[in-house]
């Protein structure tokens, strides 16, 4: 038994030894009690060279030490490092020879993994001539993503030192003695340059250069400064030099010709200016001019080259992309918004004062002004100063490309050439043109016993200004059914209903209903909008015997009223017109041809003034009848059989009801019979002289 111990420990240490060397993520397998045959103890030795011989009470010992490590909290596993190398510092330095750059470039990598590697460098299409690794030559191999530079496994926490030399190919440029230079470099955290070049030189600005600067050395010019940062794995480090310029410059001489329209409409004055530049002697890059007052730059733009602005208070300066000479064309588009006047108020001309663009670092300026009013916008000219009436004529056809519907007024021409001139401006005064609206109503009024109906077509035809909303007013008492909303054409626009009451609230009969009609994009001249009403008013105690006023239909916007009015009574009414005011009687028979039909009309009226009036005394009429008789009577044996055939003639009044007078005992068994007699009959009863 003791013999079988002492391999038994000795196991389960190998055991536990080599657990130990499994990776960290592994869970550690616990004791495990093994027998192994004494004939086969060599080979277990031979297998693990390192295992140990223990006792039972060593074992046991062992066993308690390892039970108190495992009550610790485990210790954490080291974060891989996110990069397994990564460029600390990158050092390049040429020469430019010819046409040719000979380049070496040293980066100091530092290798945050212990394990062999490939880092990627961008050798690729260079004239490379070779690659060091701590001043050995290195193996570069060719992957699908690229050339990499190997790197062996080292335990040292020094960064590894990596220079590559390559000759890239200088390429002349449009000027004499220039030339430019790209090549790629890796990113690196820190990264400077320092390249020679032949002969009294200067870098080309530019939008992506780095922080350079060069320095004469002995007839050569030295560049240096840093070309590091960036966040992309590989960029191109591009240079471009052209002989050194003197530092005196000629100054340039820039003239402009300023064609500008100034198009005034209801609540705004827009600026339109097509500026042609002429930049003589030497480029310019930037332009100083003022805006009239108020105005705010819409849009902006050249056509020869990108352009930005900013805009500070009226002042506004131009930039180009880069120094240009020769002709430039700049067009402007600005605003200047008016105040508004109080909803529903008479619209007040209001003083807007102007002035031509000013251009304070230009030399001479000349060209025309105009201005130009919408269709529902009125101008008064208050004062002109330092500018030259011209012919309407002479502003091209292009500065009017967006006037629009706007009609031009007159045209200025600036005169003096002086560019900064404040001495030149005009006062004018604006106001909205008042819509002139002319209204055409027909109406038909449907007399019933017991209510009144009224079908109203307003027709609203706009001859001058802007029409954003009509409004058509019933009389009092009057309810509204319907309404219908269509333009010229019979098409339905785009628009909004609304109610609103007019009176006294606590009594319906009293109140007057307005109908508001908003319109999304509003009536211009020549435009038509028919609204069509159905109302109707209740009367309980009846038409008969009462004298009706003529109601009075109103709608706004109107700048005159004409129309007509037609009246259908119940036949069994008398109409008698009385006290008429601005209406003159037509007959009815003409109504239908002045689009006023409706079934049973008997009065017509030609609407002459806005303000009619008159009533309509309502009378029941008498019915009045005539009867023809004719009898045939039959005598068969003990029965007598009769016809009567009555021909009536009704007058005045309508007949609904028709009492007859038969022989007494016959009215059970009579039958009435007629076109216009209805099957259902009554038995009244015996009357005073005995007959049913």
């Amino acid at each position: 038994m003791k013999r079988s111990t002492l391999p038994l420990a000795w196991a389960l240490l190998l055991l536990a030894g080599s657990a130990s060397a499994q990776e960290a993520e592994r869970e550690e397998p616990g004791l495990e009690r093994v027998f192994v045959p004494k004939r086969a103890f060599s080979r277990v030795l031979a297998r693990h060279p390192g295992g140990v011989l223990l006792t039972q009470a060593e074992l046991e010992k062992l066993e308690a030490r390892a039970a108190a490590q495992g009550r610790r909290a485990p210790r954490q596993p080291e974060a891989p490092a996110p990069l397994a190398a990564t460029i600390q510092s990158l050092e390049v330095q040429g020469e430019v020879s010819g046409d040719t750059a000979l380049i070496s470039a040293t980066a100091q990598v530092a290798v945050l993994s212990q394990r062999p590697l490939a880092l990627p460098l961008p050798l690729r299409e260079l004239g490379l001539e070779g690659v060091w690794v701590d001043g050995r030559p290195a193996r570069v191999l060719i992957t699908d993503q690229g050339p990499v530079v190997w790197l062996d496994a080292s335990t040292s926490a020094q960064p590894r030192a990596v220079r590559w030399t390559f000759a890239q190919r200088v390429l002349p440029t449009d000027e004499r003695g220039g030339g430019k230079l790209s090549f790629p470099l890796p990113r690196a955290a820190a990264a400077s340059l320092r390249l020679v070049l032949p002969g009294d030189l200067e870098l080309v600005p530019g939008a992506e250069d780095p922080a350079l600067w060069t320095t004469a050395q002995g007839g050569k010019t030295l560049v240096e400064g840093a070309c590091g940062g960036g966040t992309q794995a590989t960029r191109a480090l591009a240079l471009q030099w052209r002989p050194r310029r003197a530092a005196a410059r000629t100054a340039p001489y820039v003239t402009c010709t300023d064609h500008s329209l100034f198009s005034l409409r209801r609540g705004v004055v827009a600026l339109d200016a097509t500026l042609q530049l002429r930049v003589h002697r030497a480029p310019r890059q930037t332009f100083q001019l003022e805006l009239p007052p108020g105005f705010v730059v819409r849009d902006l733009r050249c056509d020869q080259a990108q352009l930005g602005y900013l805009q500070r208070a009226d002042r506004l300066e131009l930039r180009l992309e880069a120094p240009r000479a020769g002709a430039l064309t700049v067009r402007l588009a600005a605003e200047l918004p008016l105040a508004a006047g109080k909803p529903g108020a008479e619209a007040q001309p209001s003083e807007v004062p102007l002035r031509p663009l000013r251009f304070l670092d230009l030399q001479r300026v000349d060209g025309l002004v105009g201005l130009a009013a919408g269709p529902d916008t009125l101008i008064d000219f208050r004062e002109v100063q330092g500018l030259e009436r011209a012919d309407l004529a002479a502003l091209p056809r292009t500065a009017l490309r967006s006037a629009g519907d706007a009609a031009l007024l007159r045209v200025y021409r600036r005169s003096g050439g002086d560019p900064r001139a404040s001495d030149q401006r005009l006062l004018l005064a604006a106001a909205p043109q008042a819509a002139q609206v002319g209204l055409s109503l027909q109406a038909a009024l449907v007399l019933e016993p017991r209510e009144v109906k009224a079908l109203v077509l307003y027709r609203f035809t706009v001859t001058a200004g802007a029409v954003f909303q009509v409004r058509a007013r019933l009389p009092r008492g009057y309810a509204l059914a319907q309404a219908i909303v269509r333009d010229a054409a019979g098409r339905r626009p785009a628009h909004r209903l609304s109610e609103r009451a007019l009176g006294e609230r606590q009594d319906p009969a009293l109140q007057q209903l307005e109908l508001l009609c908003d319109l999304t994009e509003g009536l211009r001249a020549g435009d038509e909008l028919l609204l069509t009403l159905e109302a109707t008013r209740e009367l309980p105690d009846g038409l008969a015997g009462q004298l009706l006023p003529l109601p009075r239909f109103e709608g706004a916007p109107m700048s005159e009223l004409r129309g007509h009015l037609g009246l259908a009574g119940d036949p069994a009414f008398s109409l008698q017109p009385e006290g008429l005011q601005g209406l003159r009687p037509i007959p009815a028979e003409e109504l239908p041809r002045v689009g006023l039909d409706v079934p049973g009309l008997v009065l017509g009226y030609r609407i002459e003034a806005e303000q009619y009036r008159g009533a309509l005394r309502v009378a029941e009429k008498e019915t009045r009848l005539a009867v023809r008789e004719l009898a045939h009577h039959h005598v068969h044996e003990r029965v007598l059989t009769s016809q009567l055939q009555l021909t009536l003639d009704v007058t005045g009044a309508p007949l609904d009801r028709l009492e007859l007078l038969a022989p007494a005992g016959t009215g059970a068994v009579l039958d009435v019979r007629g076109p216009d007699v209805l099957a259902e009959r009554e038995l009244l009863g015996q009357a005073d002289d005995g007959r049913d």
